[in-house]
């Protein structure tokens, strides 16, 4: 870490890590290839730092027999470096992922292109925004909402709130299926429960078994965990070419990737026999 005074008051730092005690075989929880911080002594006098800026940020969430293992600190009453608030935090290549339990299951992770957090204090909900690219279905999404206070005692029961639109989905990459969905909604929830309202649209839904692509509209409440994707589909409503359809269950992922379990029920009425079919 370096403090430039003259011209411009500046904290920077790089190769910034934190690791779990006692779990040398999980990656770091945090790290941070370069940060930097514009900051003025009468902003740092208020306990408030501008903007700080962090490259290369990977943040690994352990899985949850080894989050107790996590320093717990002084609490947010007492602990000083809890009551700075930073105005705003961008972060640039930034990647968050969550590590199984088990070693043969590939971490589910988020490549995080663009992350911007304002008046970030460890006590409040946190304002955000971010665009990523979300790795089942892989497409891009666009999001705003807040995020905590952060649950430093249990990672998955932060909460969140929020919108957003993902574009370009691709279908393939959840076996079995294809199609390039588009989608929007709000969700809100914590992090292993996120409750989700919204609409998508798959203009070239198929089926790896063979046929023909359809259009494919639905309405849908789900409930997704954030730590590894499994979703439960609590009610969709949907439209196959001109049948309409209901459908609910469950979509789980499974060690090893691509692979899931998918157990749904459907309830259709006064379908049309050739919509079906063409798949």
């Amino acid at each position: 870490v370096s403090v430039t005074l003259w011209p411009r008051p500046r904290i920077s730092g790089a190769g910034l890590v934190m690791r779990v005690p006692g779990r040398p075989d999980l990656p770091p929880f945090v790290a941070i290839g370069r940060f930097w911080v514009d900051a003025g002594p009468l902003t740092i006098w208020k306990r408030r730092v501008g903007t700080v800026h962090l490259d290369n940020l990977k943040i690994a969430v352990p899985p949850s027999d080894a989050r107790s293992n996590l320093p717990d600190g002084p609490p947010v009453q007492s602990s000083l470096s809890a009551q700075v608030i930073v105005d705003h935090l961008v972060t640039h290549d930034a990647e968050l992922l969550f590590v199984p339990r088990r070693a043969d299951r590939l971490p589910l992770t988020f490549r995080i292109h663009e992350l911007k957090l304002d008046d970030l204090g460890f006590d409040r909900a946190i304002p955000f925004y971010t665009k990523l690219t979300n790795p089942v279905p892989t497409g891009l999404v666009e999001t705003r909402g807040s995020f905590g206070p952060w649950r430093r005692d249990s990672p998955g029961d932060t909460p969140i709130a929020g919108e957003y639109t993902l574009t370009n989905a691709d279908l393939s990459t959840i076996n079995g299926i294809g199609g390039i969905l588009q989608s929007s909604g709000k969700y809100e929830g914590r992090i292993t429960q996120v409750n989700t309202v919204g609409e998508a649209d798959t203009k070239d839904f198929s089926l790896d078994l063979g046929g023909k692509p359809v259009p494919l509209h639905t309405r849908f409440h789900t409930i997704v965990d954030g730590t590894d994707g499994s979703t439960r589909l609590e009610r969709v409503d949907a439209k196959l070419r001109n049948t309409p359809f209901s459908t609910w269950g469950d979509i789980t992922n499974l060690s090893g990737p691509g692979r899931h379990s998918i157990n749904l029920e459907f309830d259709v009425k006064n379908g049309r026999i050739e919509d079906l079919l063409a798949l």
